[in-house]
């Protein structure tokens, strides 16, 4: 990977960090000889001038952390350094306990397999089993790296669709409610005041008299977050069999964009997701 310095830096260290590489990255490279001004190996102590293209290379990772296995993957990007896809509801992310196949990580370890390019699965972007929609997955570290940075300073921005119950009395509003887990061992969360703080904003679509479908956007990532954010204002997800009370054959919530920089260019990056359920109002 090649980029170029706009300016003059008095170490090579500086430039690095100016561009969102973390000191792991940088440490990485540095004892792998992957750091290189204008072609020639380098430390991160040479000073850097205008215009010198500085190389990152890293080192082949061709080992699979997911076992392959071919399934269902619908591609919505996919660059040198990023794959973007639409999970379906009802699949795991990546392989855990008492779920090892029929993951995200498995069918994509498969497609990398199938294009001679073996390598980890590295999703950036998470989401809840029930939950169907955008996911980005980095390619190598550096990628990861610089993504992950920006998802912990709220760089990403992430929309979602929701069906839920009953009908709401503002068409748009914020919910800023801390999160903590409902006990020590329960999947439930709920709003407590020592949880986390947690802050949602909403905005109605549409509605007839029993549900309404709604856009929300997360300013922060706490687990199952719009589930229970929605729960707390009496409009529980349709079909959410932790939070909700009417009962649907899937969780009728979906991460449908997501904006973010490209980890390399600094371009605006917009992924959209189709919603299978937008149309049933």
């Amino acid at each position: 990977m090649e980029l170029e310095a706009e300016t003059d830096y008095r170490k090579l260290d500086y430039f690095l960090k100016s561009k969102g590489i973390s000191r792991r990255i940088i440490t990485k490279l540095k004892f792998q000889e992957g750091l290189l001004i204008n072609g020639i190996p380098s430390t991160t102590i040479h000073p850097v001038a205008k215009g010198d293209k500085i190389t990152l290379r890293f080192l082949q990772e061709d080992t699979l952390s997911c076992k392959p296995q071919k399934g269902p993957l619908s591609i919505l990007y996919e660059d040198a350094d990023l794959l973007a896809v639409n999970k379906p509801p009802k699949m795991a992310t990546h392989p855990a306990l008492g779920t090892k196949e029929n993951t995200l990580g498995n069918y994509i370890s498969q497609y990398y397999m199938d294009n001679d390019s073996p390598m980890p699965f590295r999703p950036v972007s998470r989401l809840d089993k029930e939950t169907g929609g955008v996911i980005i997955v980095a390619k190598h570290s550096f990628a990861h790296s610089v993504l992950s940075e920006q998802m912990q300073t709220n760089l990403f921005q992430k929309k979602y669709l929701a069906l839920t119950e009953g009908v709401f009395q503002k068409d748009s509003g914020e919910i800023i409610h801390p999160i903590a887990r409902e006990s020590e061992q329960s999947l439930r969360r709920v709003c407590r005041e020592d949880g986390k703080y947690a802050h949602t904003i909403y905005r109605v679509l549409t509605h007839n008299e029993t549900t309404s479908l709604v856009e929300l956007e997360l300013k922060t990532g706490r687990t199952h977050q719009i589930r229970v954010h929605l729960n707390a204002i009496g409009h529980p997800i349709i079909g959410d069999p932790l939070y909700g009370t009417v009962t649907g054959d899937r969780l009728y919530l979906h991460s449908y964009q997501t904006i973010f920089r490209h980890p390399i260019t600094g371009e605006r990056i917009t992924i959209t997701a189709p919603c299978d359920f937008e149309t049933l109002l």
